[in-house]
């Protein structure tokens, strides 16, 4: 089990082997801050983050064109700095679970992630 600094108080969790860091990892973020006006329109929520060597134009533009006739619309989750990490794409909600595509563009770096910023701790 690895462990990522996370952008708030909460902790990023990490289970998978990163000896082979284009592997995917199973991600677990438990939620501690309850003072995020926001947190009930996302939580509780499961996510697919999946890694691509696509740009946010690219993911947008792919996801409006499969997604055009359904109500799913494609938003910029992640942006650091005016840079697009992830695009999120609310698939739908199950029992009051919301399940959401998460697709990683180019600019993430993967590898540098998984081996230098993922810090074992079991």
């Amino acid at each position: 089990m690895y462990e990522e600094n996370s952008n708030d108080q909460a902790k990023w969790y990490f289970i998978g082997n990163t000896d082979y860091w284009n592997d995917p990892l199973i991600e677990l973020l438990p939620v501690t801050d309850t003072s995020d006006k926001w947190l009930p329109c996302w939580l509780p929520h499961i996510h697919v983050d999946i890694d691509t060597k696509l740009t946010c134009e690219e993911i947008e533009s792919i996801t409006k064109r499969i997604f055009n006739k359904s109500n799913v619309v494609p938003f910029r989750v992640t942006v650091i700095d005016n840079i697009v990490y992830t695009i999120r794409l609310r698939l739908g909600i199950v029992s009051g679970v919301n399940i959401d595509l998460d697709l990683s563009t180019n600019s993430r770096n993967v590898q540098v992630q998984r081996q230098i910023l993922l810090k074992k701790i079991i």
